[in-house]
């Protein structure tokens, strides 16, 4: 039951009647000497005795203590005086000053003893016990963990005290999990949750190119000596959240899985291609001139030659006679039978005919020596040759063997 407060003359006849039984207690010392027991205060509250003390001294602050405490909690001014009644008694012990005041404030309506909840000092609500309270607590925690969180906390200082309090501070679970929810925005007790959470990543390294020059090589020959191979490396970061969102991440750890492999490259040194044309040709095999340019008289072919025959047997190599592009390399179903036509850099073609097999395609590119058919006898002949032209200009031929310009002195045997 809550007492009314107390005028400042009811605590002067308060102080009167403890006065005299200051006294009473005094004259029963004697009484007590004879037996284990010793006068002492009795404390009641509303007629109820809660506690005992020895000393004046021990009562007053007591009492006062109590009242202050519960006047804080309650709002009130003097609330326990209104309760309080003092005896003199004899007891065989008394408790303390501070056991009375938990007494007190334990018997004043509206005052419970509970667990209570505060958050940077400041108190939120009460529930009958800290298991509770924590229950709460490390279930907002959870909502924001998963099984890659190393840690969870809150950003304020969120501390369980159990003391006395107001009954009007006392909830259940449901509502302190609602007035601590983060997402809460009308709640002034609304809570963050910082988490720290592991994320693995797996990193490309990149290889490098190591690049060897070789002085006896042309700058379009490029031989890869060793093929490159990427590494990997595991980066492990560590990403801080609040309330679910990311704020930052660093980098927590890094382990090398595989080293990258250089690719190793060998270029030539010498600049252009040794398929460029050279402007000088070579005999485009070896054999004997059975028929030079121009005019002639035989049975077989035409009388007005436009190239020179060189003879020899079939499957003898044949080369090009200078480096170039081949735009033409197929039976020509004609008197040149299989036959091989190659672009010069200069403009000039030069066409092998006569062929038993032809070894490039249209497109190759050909470098002046390179074996590019077999000799042979299709088409309209007498007997096994390579017929040989030059075109200046891609369409009409000229005499090959010309010390100036073109040939000179005879094919090789």
């Amino acid at each position: 039951m809550k007492r009314q407060p107390v005028s400042a003359g009811k605590l002067r006849r308060r102080g009167i009647l403890l006065s005299v039984l200051a006294a009473v207690c005094v004259i029963s010392v004697i009484l007590a000497a004879v037996s284990d027991s010793f006068v002492c205060y009795a404390v009641a509250y509303d007629g109820e005795v809660v506690g005992t003390v020895a000393s004046r001294t021990d009562l007053d602050a007591a009492i006062e203590e109590a009242d202050a405490v519960a006047a804080m909690i309650l709002g009130e001014e003097h609330p326990v005086y209104g309760g309080v009644s003092v005896s003199a008694t004899l007891s065989s012990g008394a408790g303390s000053a501070e056991d009375l005041t938990g007494a007190l404030l334990g018997s004043v309506e509206g005052i419970t003893l509970r667990p209570f909840l505060t958050v940077d000092g400041q108190t939120v609500a009460a529930m009958d016990s800290e298991d509770a309270i924590e229950a709460v607590l490390q279930g907002i925690l959870d909502r924001y963990s998963d099984e890659n969180t190393v840690s969870a906390a809150f950003t304020q200082k969120a501390e369980i005290v159990t003391s006395y309090i107001s009954d009007a501070l006392l909830t259940d679970a449901a509502e302190l999990a609602r007035m601590l929810d983060p997402e809460n925005a009308d709640s002034p007790w609304a809570l963050t949750v910082v988490t720290h959470e592991s994320l693995e990543s797996t990193e490309i390294l990149p290889y490098e190119e190591v690049v060897t020059y070789d002085e006896n090589a042309w700058s379009d020959e490029i031989t890869v000596t060793q093929e490159g191979a990427e590494g990997q490396r595991l980066n492990t970061y560590t990403l801080v959240l609040e309330n679910g969102a990311e704020v930052s991440r660093y980098l927590s750890q890094s382990a090398i899985l595989a080293k990258p492999v250089n690719r190793e490259v060998t270029i030539g040194a010498i600049p252009g291609s040794r398929t460029d044309s050279t402007g000088t040709y070579i005999w485009p095999t070896t054999g004997v001139i059975t028929s030079p340019f121009g005019a002639r008289e035989i049975s077989i072919g035409s009388t007005n030659h436009r190239g020179v025959d060189i003879g020899n047997k079939v499957g003898t190599d044949v080369w090009a006679a200078d480096g170039g592009t081949v735009i033409y390399a197929q039976d020509s179903k004609g008197s040149y039978g299989n036959f091989i036509k190659i672009q010069h850099d200069n403009g000039v073609v030069t066409c092998y005919a006569h062929l038993s097999e032809i070894l490039v395609s249209v497109g190759d590119k050909v470098a002046q020596g390179d074996v590019i058919a077999k000799m042979g006898a299709t088409g309209r002949v007498t007997g096994p040759h390579l017929h040989f032209e030059i075109r200046p200009d891609g369409v009409n031929a000229v005499n090959p063997v010309n010390s100036k310009k073109y040939l000179s002195g005879k094919p090789q045997r």
